[in-house]
Formats: structure tokens, C-alpha cells, sequence
């Protein structure tokens, strides 16, 4: 039965029932902009996982085309506290993983990537307006969060990358990687 002849009804069924074996499965997808709303849902999720079952595997999905870099370390931090608590991580991309996305996904104790999915890295990105050492400070703490960033990147690669290709790599550019290419560098840990 093609889903447009189902009433309104079923497939709010359908749908709760397949989302509900997803909650049940402790796998989660992301599938949206990273900014605070996006993350805080998430974290509540992943939170009350934890408090119903303490060592519970859970795997976040992402597809998306990233967003803030506060919210998104918000939840990148809180992925690696739960993997210290007990709980295995799987992160994953289909389709895509943008920017913060990108980072999100070095968070997971396995990271895997579907064959025909794509990662974008890419220095980070800020606005700032003000008086000139408002703009200055704005750019320091840019530069002192994208350092963080780099370093993640090549903390999870397993000495795969370096601090200088990882830059090399994004510098005033989108760095577009395919499933294959980001195995090599260590970002993944399978396909």
C-alpha cells in the first residue's frame, strides 16, 4: 500500500511505531541544523537513555548540515561524558555530515560512515560587529575554538593525519570527503 492512499491516522502510526523502535534501540537521528533547540532535544533523549538503562549502547545518526559550534560542543561533550559513564557510542553518517556535524561525529567510540555519504570540514565560522577590539576578541576566541577543533579531528584520527594536513586540507576552502577518503585519514573507523 503506497503511503499516500493510507488515512492521516495510519501512518502517524506507522510512524510512532517506528520511531518508538528507534527510542527503544537507543539509535537516535539528527537530522536537522545544530543550534540550541536541535541540541537540547538531543540531550534529553540521550539523557533519559541513560537514566533507564545506565550501560546502554546508543548510536546517534547524523544527517545534517551542521550549525553552531556552541550547541554542537554542548553535544559533543555530552556524547564522550556518557561514553566515560559506561555507555558505547556509535556515531554514523547517511547522506551527509557538515561542519559541526563533522565534529559531532569524532564523538563516538566507532565511528561509521555509509558508503555513498559525505563529510565537510571547513574553518570555522563567526560574524562579529562592534568596535574593532570587540572584533578582535571575537576572532581570538574563534581561533582558540577552531584549534580545539583541529585537535579533535587528529586526537581520533590514531596519528593517521596531522595538525598541518588537517588545515592544509580546509583552509579557506570546504573540505568534501568521501566514506573512503575519511577511513584514510582515520575520521571514520568503517564504512
Amino acid at each position: 500500500v503506497a503511503a499516500n492512499e493510507l488515512s492521516l491516522s495510519t501512518q502517524q502510526e506507522i510512524y510512532d511505531r517506528d520511531h518508538a523502535q528507534d527510542f527503544y534501540h537507543h539509535r537516535l537521528t539528527f537530522a536537522d541544523e545544530i543550534h540550541g533547540k536541535s541540541v537540547s532535544e538531543t540531550v534529553n533523549i540521550l539523557s533519559t537513555w541513560a537514566r533507564l538503562d545506565p550501560t546502554c549502547p546508543m548510536e546517534l545518526v547524523l544527517h545534517s548540515p551542521g550549525g553552531a559550534a556552541m550547541p554542537g560542543m554542548a553535544l559533543f561533550d555530552t556524547l564522550r561524558t556518557l561514553s566515560r559513564e559506561g555507555h558505547f557510542i556509535t556515531t554514523s553518517i547517511l547522506g551527509f555530515s557538515a561542519s559541526m556535524a563533522g565534529v559531532i561525529l569524532q564523538a563516538g567510540d566507532k565511528r561509521r560512515m555509509g558508503r555513498e555519504s559525505y563529510l565537510l570540514i571547513h574553518e570555522i565560522s563567526g560574524q562579529s560587529v562592534g568596535k574593532i577590539g570587540d572584533m578582535e576578541d571575537v576572532t581570538r576566541f574563534l581561533n582558540k575554538m577552531q584549534a580545539r577543533i583541529v585537535d579533535i579531528f587528529v586526537g581520533r584520527s590514531d596519528g593517521k593525519i596531522t595538525r598541518e594536513a588537517v588545515i592544509n586540507g580546509w583552509q579557506r576552502r570546504d573540505w568534501w570527503l568521501t566514506s573512503d577518503e575519511c577511513l584514510h585519514y582515520g575520521f571514520i573507523d568503517e564504512i
